[in-house]
């Protein structure tokens, strides 16, 4: 059987790759299917990590692994080594009690959480101080947008750090960079490539 995993790089401030997403994927096709289950793709990936090895896709870097309710809930995140590892909320999770009391457990722990394509929505409030890292999709949210939420972001979590994700071209990476982004994502800077096993 094929084991299909697609990386794209993410960048820091000085332009060098510090960590990879992991992403889905069924064929070398390099596209996400969006009728496939969420909580396939994400066992996928932890099963597809561990077959494939972590030091062989991300050697001494991070991976940002998107993982659903119900896989983050069910602990699979603990079968991964917090070392090495950001747990990226997807969404469409909403800020639940329980939800909320797993991420909690999962920094106490020591794992570094990010919130996925994070927008004006009010719900993001609730997680606001349990994330490390917001991902801001520059694709989906306009300027205007963008600052009022690294604004509200910044005056709640001071520490807070920002990926700038879906930077398709040089303005919005000047953009991304002259705002204050710590990270960077995007076809601008790489394409993600599938690996294979």
């Amino acid at each position: 059987m094929n084991i299909f995993l697609a990386k794209q790089g993410i960048y820091n401030r000085q332009n060098e790759i510090v960590a990879y997403e992991l992403l889905y994927r069924n064929s070398y096709k390099n596209y996400y299917d969006e009728n496939v289950d969420g909580n396939y793709a994400t066992l996928q990936v932890v099963s597809n990590i561990l077959n494939i090895g972590k030091e062989n896709l991300i050697e001494d870097k991070r991976a940002f692994i998107n993982f659903s309710k119900k896989c983050l809930i069910n602990g699979l995140v603990n079968t991964l080594s917090k070392d090495n590892i950001v747990v990226e909320i997807l969404e469409n999770i909403d800020p639940t009690e329980e939800v909320k009391r797993k991420i909690k457990e999962l920094k106490d722990e020591g794992y570094i959480i990010a919130l996925d394509d994070v927008t004006l929505n009010i719900k993001y409030i609730e997680f606001v101080e349990l994330v490390d890292i917001y991902k801001i999709d520059f694709i989906d949210t306009t300027k205007k947008d963008r600052n009022i939420i690294l604004s509200k972001i910044r005056s709640i979590n001071p520490k807070a750090k920002f990926l700038a994700e879906k930077i398709e071209c040089k303005e919005d990476y000047e953009e991304a960079f002259c705002e204050g982004y710590d990270y960077f994502q995007g076809y601008y800077l790489s394409k993600p490539i599938v690996v294979q096993e």
